[in-house]
């Protein structure tokens, strides 16, 4: 919904704003297939429950890596830096995405995205001139406590109460994404 409400609001379809808007649909795919693994796993076959542990993990990695470098190329004017960005990125998604198909642990999953909202919340920080950063520092920060509590770090225990705040959490977190992309 959010990615569809950013290319109807944005007067100019930077490439920045324009993956910004894929990077929320995305997340909102990963969001889907979690939904269903989640609310339908006693009928789900083996091969369907790990097809969809697999998918909506790799997409939310895909997200967050698509989120960074949109943001980065959208706070640095220079598009000379954008295939190098560009290359980062898809080094870290790579490194994590080999990790966790080689582990399947959700671990490398929140190292994936954790890193993804500390890169963005730092570089944002560094850039507060620029109008977008207030909104990606909150978004970043919204995520990132989000993830500290679901790993259970802030709360101290780990159960499905920490998933549940963790995506209650998520939302403005997201909010603050797409507000971005509307100032971007």
């Amino acid at each position: 919904m959010l990615a569809h409400r950013i290319k109807q609001r944005c007067i100019t379809e930077t490439p920045a704003v324009l993956n910004i808007a894929r990077s929320l649909a995305l997340c909102g795919v990963a969001a889907f297939i979690g939904g269903v693994r989640h609310g339908f796993a006693p009928q789900l076959s083996e091969i369907a429950y790990a097809c969809a542990w697999y998918s909506s993990y790799l997409f939310i990695m895909m997200s967050g890596t698509l989120m960074l470098w949109s943001i980065l190329c959208g706070l640095v004017g220079n598009p000379r830096y954008h295939r190098m960005l560009g290359a980062f990125c898809l080094f870290k998604l790579a490194m994590c995405g080999l990790w966790f198909l080689k582990d399947a642990d959700a671990m490398w999953v929140a190292v994936s995205w954790g890193l993804d909202i500390v890169f963005i919340g730092a570089f944002s920080a560094a850039k507060t001139h620029h109008p977008a950063c207030r909104w990606l520092i909150a978004g970043a920060a919204g995520s990132l406590v989000a993830g500290l509590i679901q790993c259970g770090w802030l709360v101290g225990i780990v159960g499905p109460l920490n998933n549940d705040l963790f995506h209650l959490l998520q939302i403005p977190a997201v909010y603050a994404f797409y507000a971005a992309a509307l100032v971007l």
